[in-house]
């Protein structure tokens, strides 16, 4: 089914945390990396809408780009399409949400928490961390961000799943393959899809289909038979941007 077009009416920033170990695997990145551009290309990116930074962790965390680089979609889009697989044994979780909390969130990077933008973690991992994760856990935690995941395999679903705002909020497969034919193909079970960002007082624009339920918390998990671009909640006033798999 793929990821459904979707536009926003209010503002949000969107952090990408990706996987570059060899719990990935080189033959395995450009199908981590074309997922990102399936998710960006549903997206209303720009500099007074949705902002996107971009973080490839192993050993150590490398920041691709900030929330303030780039100010429209074909330039995020060039620099995914751009990225190079770093490798390496280690897979460090734990000091790449630390970074996200340190380097990304803020003014200076571009984030709008301080103007009351919600912000939104994408975790997409291969393998369980090899460092501890608990400090940059909290950290999300007290910034208010809402973080999601996408997991290849048991380890990294169940860390994932620690780690998210809600358990729910993790999509999982036991592969690399089976994770990116998920988001990508229009052959899917049952079509579960992952909520990113909530919390707007703004009506979305969607193209819904059919088999919709909500279920309850401020940012909703939805299940759908067909796929759905985004969704208003009138009993929360918050706008939820939907990615179709």
């Amino acid at each position: 089914m793929g990821v459904a077009s979707v536009y926003i009416t209010r503002a949000h920033d969107l952090i990408l945390l990706i996987d570059g170990s060899e719990s990935v695997g080189a033959a395995n990145f450009p199908l981590i990396s074309d997922l990102a551009v399936q998710v960006i290309e549903g997206l209303a990116v720009g500099r007074d809408a949705i902002r996107v930074t971009l973080v490839l962790y192993g050993a150590d965390p490398e920041i691709q780009f900030y929330l303030n680089s780039y100010d429209n979609k074909e330039s995020v889009l060039g620099a995914l399409r751009g990225l190079e697989y770093p490798g390496g044994t280690e897979s460090n979780l734990g000091a790449a949400l630390e970074e996200v909390v340190d380097s990304l969130l803020g003014q200076d990077a571009g984030g709008r928490a301080a103007e009351g933008v919600p912000q939104a973690l994408v975790v997409i991992s291969a393998g369980e961390s090899t460092d501890d994760v608990s400090q940059g856990e909290r950290a999300l935690k007290q910034a208010s961000v809402y973080t999601f995941g996408i997991a290849a395999g048991d380890s990294a679903t169940a860390q994932l799943e620690a780690i998210a705002t809600d358990k729910s909020f993790v999509l999982s497969a036991p592969d690399v393959r089976t994770v990116a034919s998920m988001c990508g193909s229009r052959q899917t079970k049952a079509g579960y899809i992952s909520v990113l960002i909530g919390c707007s007082a703004a009506t979305a624009v969607s193209e819904p289909r059919e088999n919709v339920s909500l279920s309850v918390s401020l940012v909703k998990l939805l299940t759908v038979k067909m796929g759905v671009a985004s969704v208003y909640n009138e009993g929360s006033q918050a706008e939820y941007l939907v990615f179709v798999v």
